[in-house]
């Protein structure tokens, strides 16, 4: 592969990434620490679903970590999932395995969506992501300046 190939992916990751967090900062209903008062969250790893605005389901997995506080704002984690023939909550084992494990001192909530359309980098899996994102703010405690964007392999190809 060329450099020049090379270089254009991560400007693609770069772009997609910056549009995302560029997209929650300026949404006129979020602001930097927004405080959603809901006493019964619980700590744990959860499989979830969601009808987006296309009509699809959106499966994803959430992690709450245990010391989360709706009145404290609280980091924000999206991981892409690897390659292969998407299963219902397909996402669960990157997040059982490798992201809460190895992030978990980041007391972050995690949202793991299962790709609804095939490769990450399509319009149809970024308005999902869009989506979730956007729920996820508006449900919990989220400290939008405190997002990190991670996947593995297929995930983070999208990142290079």
């Amino acid at each position: 592969m060329a450099w020049y190939q090379v270089n254009l992916k991560r400007l693609t990751a770069i772009c997609f990434l910056m549009l995302i967090v560029t997209h929650l900062a300026m949404s006129e209903e979020h602001t930097k620490t927004k405080v959603v008062i809901d006493n019964k969250v619980q700590p744990g790893i959860f499989d979830r679903s969601m009808k987006l605005s296309s009509g699809d389901t959106l499966r994803y997995t959430i992690s709450i970590p245990e010391n989360y506080n709706s009145a404290k704002p609280t980091p924000l984690i999206l991981a892409l999932h690897y390659g292969g023939k998407v299963t219902p909550h397909y996402s669960r084992k990157l997040v059982d395995i490798l992201i809460e494990p190895g992030l978990k001192e980041l007391n972050a909530i995690i949202i793991a969506p299962d790709s609804i359309a095939g490769y990450w980098g399509n319009k149809k899996n970024e308005t999902a992501i869009f989506e979730l994102m956007n729920e996820t703010i508006k449900k919990y405690s989220i400290d939008i300046e405190k997002t990190l964007l991670t996947g593995f392999s297929m995930g983070g190809l999208v990142l290079r």
